[in-house]
């Protein structure tokens, strides 16, 4: 009897999970992106494309942060953002960069870098090596990043030289409790984001913002007073606490997207609030989205609700492979390993996958 009933519970528990994913029409399950778009609706997009270097300073005439999203692991982005600062138009309305790629315990190593003066090439890779995260910024377009301002700020005078701050918080990689203060320091990493904008806004100073592309989420009402801070993405805390002071750029990078837009010169902004964009679900333009918008009870959200534009800078390709310096560099290469040990799990396989596929074809 107690084992029918057992069976008849775990029989009716699978009938519910069933129902679930047939109600959300299969959501959960992989599939391919789509643009519902006609041809004369793709037209009228194609017309209404924005350059994306004038887009996105003019963004700032009416907002205090313009954040842009970063792809890990697909170099276009940051490229065309580095292109973007490298610009005489961009210092001449924006002095100020706020980064995720980037440990604040070393802030003041970066500051003397960017001003010229005589910076270690083992002292400056320590701002991005000793993340959190440090496998995603290996690839040289994080270091030529910094570079690129450090060269253009000695052409500049001093009130229009470019800062950057490093947005997450001060951590140490040789704490005798590395292992556990590295998983606080992750739960909470969007804190630190958050009191950087903040205090960047409260300042008044215009500053463009580069992260990865989940965090630049909105959340919209009424999920967004749901929730509480430490559960809502980045862009979202702030939209929550200074409402309409951040223009949000999300990098298009899927295939089929891609491909819709095909007849776009880029680099281009399309806004989501203006165009035929408007009315398309993220988790259909972005598939792999539909987790993380499951999580805040928004599957069905638009893209218009989510952010204000993307950008399209033409054809793209990941590639998760290190660079051959890093893979030469045998006693970063101990270190990492040493690192992704401690903290195990999906950043341990992640680094061993990347590793491995490195390993391959530098050899």
């Amino acid at each position: 009897m107690y084992c029918n009933l057992d069976k008849f519970k775990r029989f009716s528990l699978k009938l519910i999970l069933m129902s679930v994913v047939v109600i959300n029409g299969c959501e959960y399950l992989p599939h391919n992106a789509k643009v519902d778009l006609n041809g004369d609706q793709l037209s009228k997009l194609t017309q209404q494309a924005k350059q994306a270097d004038e887009a996105i300073l003019n963004a700032f005439e009416n907002h205090d942060l313009v954040a842009v999203g970063d792809y890990h692991w697909n170099e276009a982005f940051l490229v065309y953002l580095t292109d973007l600062v490298k610009s005489e138009s961009f210092s001449e309305k924006v002095q100020h960069i706020i980064v995720e790629f980037g440990n604040a315990k070393h802030q003041s190593v970066l500051n003397r870098y960017l001003k010229g003066e005589d910076v270690s090439n083992s002292e400056i890779e320590l701002v991005w090596r000793d993340s959190l995260y440090f496998t995603a910024w290996m690839p040289e377009v994080y270091k030529n990043f910094f570079s690129e301002i450090r060269l253009k700020n000695t052409k500049l005078a001093e009130h229009k030289k470019i800062k950057v701050t490093l947005a997450e918080p001060s951590f140490d990689w040789y704490s005798d409790t590395v292992s556990e203060q590295w998983q606080q320091a992750a739960k909470t990493k969007v804190d630190g984001f958050y009191s950087v904008a903040e205090q960047a806004i409260k300042s008044g100073n215009k500053s463009l913002m580069i992260f990865g592309a989940f965090h630049l989420l909105r959340v919209p009402q009424p999920q967004l007073n749901q929730f509480d801070d430490n559960l809502l993405p980045f862009a979202a805390r702030l939209e929550k606490h200074f409402p309409g002071r951040t223009y949000i750029v999300w990098p298009t990078a899927d295939p089929e997207m891609i491909s819709a837009l095909k007849n776009i010169k880029g680099p281009a902004l399309l806004e989501t609030q203006t165009t035929h964009l408007k009315d398309l679900r993220m988790i259909d333009l972005l598939p792999k989205s539909r987790f993380r918008l499951a999580k805040l009870d928004i599957r069905q959200a638009k893209s218009s609700q989510l952010f204000d534009a993307f950008l399209y800078v033409g054809e793209t390709h990941r590639n998760t492979e290190f660079p051959s310096s890093v893979i030469k560099d045998e006693k970063w290469v101990k270190e990492m390993k040493r690192r992704a040990s401690l903290v195990g799990g999906r950043v341990e396989r992640k680094f061993n996958e990347i590793l491995e596929n490195s390993q391959k074809h530098i050899l």
